[in-house]
């Protein structure tokens, strides 16, 4: 093969890739660089984030959480989902609650949270998004809710 085809070839096949929209693939959601999955099923807190971390997607963050309001107006999102983990907790400390994908502590003054959040019992040290809520609420870990991964998309 001559020089002058190899370098057609490199450029045809570098063109290809620039040009490849990126996606998302079957059964998640896309929403701005990446793509969201809810699941379709109810979990523990704890094996929320086994299931996050099986799908290799440990890194939500409660701040990403917040555009789950806006998700659930979008086309193939489940209206049926009432409740999303955040992977957030004060198990370690009581009232001191951290980011389970890093460990750093989510700040008192926080906007995260709704009014009268979080409360000021001993036995809700989980944290999710509650429907009809705009801001984080504190559970009991051991209740069932709903999960999302975030990754990039494709």
């Amino acid at each position: 093969m001559s020089k002058k085809w190899l370098f057609f070839l490199i450029i045809s096949v570098l063109t290809t890739f620039a040009n490849t929209k990126r996606v998302c693939e079957s059964g998640w959601i896309p929403y701005g660089d990446h793509c969201y999955y809810f699941s379709m099923t109810s979990a523990t807190l704890k094996d929320a984030v086994v299931n996050k971390m099986l799908w290799n997607e440990f890194n939500f963050s409660g701040t990403e959480c917040s555009c789950r309001a806006k998700m659930n107006d979008r086309p193939g999102c489940s209206k049926s989902i009432k409740n999303l983990w955040i992977c957030v907790t004060d198990l370690l400390q009581n009232h001191s609650f951290v980011y389970i994908s890093n460990g750093y502590n989510v700040q008192e003054d926080d906007n995260n949270w709704d009014k009268g959040q979080p409360d000021p019992d001993n036995t809700e040290h989980c944290v999710a998004l509650p429907a009809g809520y705009k801001g984080w609420h504190d559970y009991p870990c051991d209740s069932m809710f709903h999960f999302v991964c975030k990754r990039r998309k494709i």
